[in-house]
């Protein structure tokens, strides 16, 4: 479900944007101090998943699901349902987004300044990962913008074909994060450097 994934890598964005504001304005962040929101952000994607099952089960009678719709699968014959799901996923994306650029430049203005007085804030590789979690949002919107497209013409393939990819986006997240350096020392853990 778009749902799902769109508030899944909008609490990942949240998350990061929190960490990096905190180092910009020199403030400590201290992870046990923010339970509730950690807990809040674990729980927000099964919630959003649970009321779009809820909202399903109550719209979709057995006579109302067909594969007419869909291409790869059976699907819900209801418009309300399906916009407003689609609409859902996009407001969340866009919030996504505004973390981004707000992120893309607080991260900016200190690389400036590091630049210029050598400040203690960044260092290249901690700007290795929120540099990753931007392309893996950057690769969350594009495939939601397929769902976008995919409500203007349900009978077509592909863009079901990128929103898949994105449910089970395994793979892509194991390219943007799992290349990491530390995590790659930690895979190969039997080899002495």
């Amino acid at each position: 479900m778009p749902g799902i994934s769109s508030v899944a890598v909008f609490t990942l964005v949240f998350q990061m944007f929190v960490v990096i504001r905190a180092a910009f304005y020199k403030q400590p962040y201290r992870e046990n101090e923010h339970i509730v929101r950690s807990w809040m952000m674990i729980i927000a994607p099964y919630a959003v998943w649970i009321i779009f099952i809820v909202a399903t089960v109550g719209i979709g009678k057995p006579v109302n699901v067909s594969r007419d719709r869909r291409f790869f699968y059976c699907s819900v014959e209801s418009e309300a349902l399906t916009d407003t799901l689609t609409m859902f996923a996009a407001m969340v994306l866009f919030a996504t987004l505004i973390l981004e650029a707000w992120t893309i430049i607080l991260v900016y203005k200190r690389w400036i300044s590091i630049a210029r007085e050598s400040s203690e804030m960044f260092t290249a590789a901690e700007l290795n990962l929120p540099l990753r979690i931007l392309a893996f949002g950057i690769y969350i919107m594009v495939a939601m913008s397929m769902s976008l497209l995919s409500m203007k013409s349900p009978e077509s393939p592909i863009p079901d074909l990128i929103i898949a990819s994105v449910e089970s986006a395994a793979t892509v997240v194991i390219l943007i994060f799992a290349t990491q350096p530390d995590i790659i020392q930690a895979i190969r853990f039997w080899r002495k450097e």
